[in-house]
């Protein structure tokens, strides 16, 4: 995200591949991205989020799961957790939230379906794209 571009992410799941960061902002002061982020996980050996030195960029996150991140960054990280989100790994779902992931039951939900098919619970819904496996 980067150069005044605006991008809100929602009930999703970013996982980076090997070792790089889930989500990278940067930009200017007179051209800020503007990130908002809601009910999802961001995973990445690398971190969950990269803003870069001196970097205006300031997200707004609230009930995400973030793999690691500098929380001095964000205006808001209401209802977050910073750590591991104990994705899945392996099967059809490798980036669904695991039995023991803190992604369990902190979203809201509106009745929508995941990307599986499933109903999202209005209350207590798992944050990410998919719900989490029985």
């Amino acid at each position: 995200v980067r150069d005044g571009a605006a991008v809100k992410v929602r009930r999703s799941t970013i996982a980076a591949q090997g070792a790089g960061v889930a989500l990278h902002a940067s930009g200017t002061t007179s051209r800020v991205p503007a990130v908002a982020i809601r009910d999802s996980v961001l995973a990445g050996a690398g971190g969950a989020l990269s803003l870069g030195p001196d970097n205006p960029a300031r997200p707004r996150i609230a009930r995400t799961v973030l793999s690691s991140a500098d929380a001095a960054s964000f205006t808001d990280i209401g209802g977050s957790v910073i750590g591991d989100p104990g994705l899945a790994g392996k099967g059809e779902e490798p980036f669904a939230p695991g039995p023991g992931s803190a992604a369990i039951g902190m979203a809201r939900g509106d009745g929508a379906t995941d990307l599986s098919g499933r109903t999202r619970p209005a209350n207590g819904a798992t944050a990410g794209a998919f719900e989490a496996q029985p």
